[in-house]
């Protein structure tokens, strides 16, 4: 039946190609699976949103689990392991919410669900959106599950790949301080999503600052800005901004809006950004409501080459690229190469890898 050409080809599979054969479709399955069963969850949270678009985590976590969270058995680490795991679900349930201009979603539910699945419309739906970002403490999300959801949201108006913007902020590991979104994660990751992919890497008590100092009225003032092409409340925002930078002698970056402003001039960093940011930041400058943010606030390639530079001149160590002009193979190493010319390379430490590492990340990480 398989033909005697396919009958030899089987013969050369070895157990271990017959295993991974196996483990294709069977992961595939499982993750349609998980997929489905996460869309469920997602639909019965949404009957209770809008039976009662106020409903706090436990009562939502009553409804769900029902005697098995309410019984007067239950512990408590059982009912926190319920509870935050119904957090979680409110987190993927904003997400199934969360449409961009083009009417794509964040995360779609199955077809064989969508007959089931009725969300929220209109005012109700704003209402419902907004309540349950603003009980961050009520619901308590575990740390990582708004910025995930927000993530998600970015990477679907830049029609990237579900896990692009969650994953490349995970490759930076072991830095001083804390990760900060140079122009707000909350500010522009619907509205502004180019403009995500900006951080700097802060101490802990100067981001927190920052968060209710400048990132709390530029998120205000840029929604009004894109939403309502209101320019009303910049300058005093500036102001704000301006003399905020200057209280803290230039150790955080803040973001100044600028309208009419020309972001490949503006973002200090624009040309290390990936192409789908770029083209976000420059169609938000186009027009006569357009604008650009002033930022200094660096891509994750960049952070990632000064931060590992970091560690290795704390730990003393010497880097090399290739490179440098043509050496003499024969003298340089004493073999008895015939004489050929070869490439040499060049060597950083200290101050001059730190420098070399900002100004060539990519080069750097490679030689890393």
């Amino acid at each position: 039946i398989v033909g005697t050409k396919n009958a030899n080809q089987i013969k050369t599979y070895t157990t271990d190609a017959f295993k991974k054969i196996r483990t294709v479709p069977a992961t595939a399955i499982a993750a349609e699976q998980t997929l489905y069963e996460s869309a469920e969850k997602v639909i019965e949270i949404n009957k209770h949103f809008k039976t009662n678009p106020k409903i706090t985590l436990n009562e939502l976590t009553a409804k769900i689990y029902k005697s098995e969270f309410t019984g007067a058995k239950v512990g408590d680490v059982a009912k926190l392991e319920m509870s935050t795991q119904v957090s979680d679900d409110v987190a993927k349930y904003l997400e199934a919410l969360s449409k961009t201009k083009e009417g794509t979603v964040a995360r779609v539910i199955p077809r064989g669900l969508k007959s089931e699945w009725r969300p929220p419309t209109g005012k109700n739906l704003e209402d419902i959106k907004k309540y349950i970002l603003s009980q961050t403490e009520g619901y308590r999300f575990r740390e990582g599950t708004l910025r995930k959801y927000k993530y998600s949201i970015r990477d679907s108006m830049l029609k990237l790949s579900p896990g692009t913007t969650w994953n490349l902020e995970k490759q930076l590991k072991n830095i001083t301080g804390v990760l900060d979104h140079a122009v707000g994660l909350s500010a522009t990751h619907e509205l502004a999503p180019g403009y995500t992919a900006l951080y700097q890497d802060l101490e802990k008590k100067l981001n927190t600052v920052k968060g209710t100092d400048i990132d709390r009225d530029f998120t205000r003032v840029l929604r009004e800005v894109i939403k309502d092409k209101n320019f009303e409340n910049v300058a005093a925002y500036n102001k704000q901004a301006s003399k905020f930078y200057n209280k803290h002698k230039g150790k955080v970056d803040v973001p100044f809006i600028r309208k009419g402003g020309d972001p490949t001039k503006s973002v200090t960093y624009f040309s290390d950004l990936d192409k789908a940011s770029q083209k976000n930041i420059l169609k938000l400058a186009k027009g006569q409501s357009g604008f650009a943010i002033e930022t200094k606030g660096a891509p994750i390639k960049r952070l990632l080459a000064t931060n590992t530079a970091g560690h290795a001149v704390e730990a003393a160590l010497e880097v090399c690229i290739p490179g440098g002009g043509p050496v003499d193979v024969k003298k340089a190493s004493g073999w008895n190469t015939g004489g050929r010319v070869g490439f040499g390379k060049k060597c950083y430490k200290g101050a001059e890898l730190m420098k070399f590492a900002r100004e060539n990340p990519e080069q750097a990480m490679k030689a890393f």
